[in-house]
């Protein structure tokens, strides 16, 4: 029974590094783009891509699921933080004046969007986990 449990926690911990494995590639990528072409590239994308990554790798990757989906949904957010926070800005400041009120508008507004796709991001690979159900509940 001992050596059971250690098969489990060993494998467990396999299962952790494999994610830490990920968090961490991704982290690099992240970096690594960033380095490369700074000037398409900015702060406001590098922070939120890794808050992102390490809400979404800690939380959703340790729960049971297919990894492919949540994988697939781990890169949807990425892109869709590419394109809100490199693509969206500069096409609303060539619009708008620098200084102008709508700049500040969106400069308030910017950390709620942000806040919104991560968390709606976040709770749609949730949704892509499956519960496994006990065998109390498949008998009653």
């Amino acid at each position: 029974m001992t050596k059971f449990r250690f098969e489990v926690e060993t494998c467990k911990i396999k299962g952790f590094m494999k994610i830490l494995a990920l968090l961490i590639s991704l982290s690099f990528l992240t970096f690594l783009l960033f380095m490369l072409e700074p000037e398409l590239f900015n702060m406001n994308f590098l922070a939120y891509t890794l808050v992102f990554d390490f809400l979404y790798v800690f939380t959703i990757f340790l729960s049971k699921g297919e990894n492919l989906k949540k994988l697939a949904i781990l890169l949807c957010g990425n892109v869709l933080s590419f394109v809100w926070n490199c693509l969206y800005p500069p096409l609303i400041l060539s619009y708008f004046h620098r200084y102008s009120l709508s700049n500040r508008i969106f400069q308030f507004i910017n950390p709620v969007v942000n806040a919104f796709w991560i968390i709606s991001m976040w709770a749609f690979g949730f949704s892509l986990v499956t519960v496994q159900k006990s065998t109390e509940d498949t008998d009653l």
